[in-house]
């Protein structure tokens, strides 16, 4: 299960870049979104998700809307994963 969870945080991290151009991140606390999950056909399916901002929010949420797992994922599990995003 650990290697399976190491593989789909690699594989995200990979497929989602963001431009962040239009966000004003917050210097005085963290800027994040927490998703849940489930994996279909290769699919992200979410269950549930909630950020710091709701434009940041939005802009995971249109991703992962459109993104194709390249691995097949255990159907059964939730899985978790938080984004942060801070300044350059």
């Amino acid at each position: 299960m650990e290697q399976t969870l190491l593989f789909l945080s690699k594989e995200l991290s990979e497929k989602l870049i963001f431009n962040l151009s239009a966000v004003e991140l917050h210097i005085d606390h963290s800027n994040f979104v927490l998703i849940s999950f489930t994996s279909i056909k290769n699919r992200i399916e979410l269950t549930e998700i909630l950020g710091t901002q709701r434009l940041l929010v939005q802009k995971v949420k249109n991703k992962l809307a459109v993104i194709h797992m390249d691995k097949a994922y255990d159907e059964e599990s939730l899985y978790l994963y938080k984004f942060t995003f801070e300044e350059d």
